[in-house]
């Protein structure tokens, strides 16, 4: 009986803190992983519209 009332609010801190940890890793994922998308995206996208607005030179050939 006493094992028991020393047990369960054992397990509910730990509970609450595993809970808390997958909040956290979860918030810190999205503030690294958002920008590091949104700078991928911009990156690819610079780097079509230079590649677009190349000059491609013609080749005549006879």
């Amino acid at each position: 009986m006493q094992l028991a009332g020393i047990l369960i609010p054992i397990l509910l801190v730990l509970i609450i803190f595993v809970a808390l940890s997958f909040y956290i890793s979860h918030l810190l994922t999205k503030t690294i992983s958002d920008p590091l998308e949104n700078l991928y995206h911009t990156m690819n996208s610079e780097q079509l519209k230079s590649s677009i607005e190349a000059e491609v030179p013609i080749h005549n050939e006879p």
